[in-house]
């Protein structure tokens, strides 16, 4: 493997068109791309496209979106960033419950891998960690449940919490057979 790699980049072509490099060197690509500048609003565009993607691999993409009104448009980019600081809650949160694993720990340099990349990270960049983001939002509704069954003081209303909790969990799972059906 050592020594491909080494005969590869000893035989690699060094082109100027953007295209080229962007099929021959990626990380060249990145480097044309982002520069010392650009970091941090690169950063900030990744993080909220990722919170973004990472509800909508949750939830679905919504199928009105295109033909809403920019209130509407607003409040479920609001609504899917949400659940993706709620999933992130629930991925620390589980972590700290049965320790750090290997595949925590690719999943959470592949995050940051996301975050720096010069191409905004979608719902088909999340499919490495779709498993762990699956476990860490179940987990994530699992303790607010528990939350809302220890705060209040009525039982029924934690009974009627914990299972809309479990109706949008059972809901998003049918979103998801469904659209992969198509």
């Amino acid at each position: 493997l050592a020594a491909w790699n080494l005969w590869t980049r000893a035989h690699m072509s060094h082109p100027s068109d953007p295209l080229l490099i962007y099929y021959t060197d990626y990380f060249r690509y990145q480097l044309y791309n982002v520069d010392l500048r650009t970091v941090p609003s690169l950063l900030v565009k990744n993080a909220n496209a990722l919170l973004e993607s990472i509800g909508h691999l949750l939830a679905g993409p919504p199928a009105f979106i295109a033909s809403a009104s920019a209130a509407a448009v607003a409040a479920t980019r609001l609504a899917m960033q949400t659940a993706g600081l709620l999933t992130l809650a629930g991925w620390i949160a589980l972590a700290r419950r049965r320790g750090l694993t290997v595949y925590d720990t690719f999943a959470g340099l592949y995050v940051l891998l996301l975050l720096v990349w010069h191409y905004p990270p979608d719902e088909r960049f999340l499919f490495p960690v779709m498993p762990i983001l699956l476990a860490a939002c179940w987990e994530e509704l699992v303790q607010i449940a528990g939350w809302l069954r220890r705060r209040s003081s009525a039982a029924p209303a934690a009974g009627a919490a914990s299972a809309a909790l479990l109706a949008l969990w059972i809901g998003l799972g049918w979103n998801h057979f469904f659209r992969f059906l198509d």
